[in-house]
């Protein structure tokens, strides 16, 4: 497969059906089916994070698919600071998409949101 340049965008409601296989599909979600409530209850919390300033839930797209995303929120970097850090977690690629540069243009959008917000650190959760 032939490199391109990620299409990063912010997640919306209408995601949520693409967004909810990407989790089934990756290994460490197991096999969770989607269905009406799960659709409905993702499609909620996406519309939650698209209003909430200090969150994000970014996507990669490769050819109008959802092919990877990773959450973002802004918060203290540690719980008794009060300097601000965004932590990035749940970073999801593809099997098929891993090693061709999602990954990697998410953390380059999580370090521009970082900039915009005049902040100086980034963690990242893994498991």
């Amino acid at each position: 497969m032939p490199r391109q340049a990620p299409c990063i965008r912010d997640a919306v409601p209408e995601d949520a059906t693409d967004l909810l296989l990407l989790w089934a599909a990756d290994s460490r979600a197991g096999d969770n089916a989607v269905h009406a409530r799960s659709v409905a209850d993702a499609a909620q919390a996406l519309a939650t994070i698209a209003v909430d300033p200090d969150q994000r839930l970014l996507v990669a797209e490769h050819d109008d698919e959802i092919v990877a995303a990773m959450k973002l929120s802004r918060g203290p970097l540690w719980p008794l600071a009060l300097e601000q850090a965004v932590h990035s977690s749940f970073l999801l690629v593809l099997p098929q998409f891993r090693r061709h540069g999602y990954g990697h243009a998410l953390m380059e959008a999580a370090l521009v949101w970082a900039e915009e917000k005049d902040i100086t650190e980034i963690t990242a959760l893994a498991d």
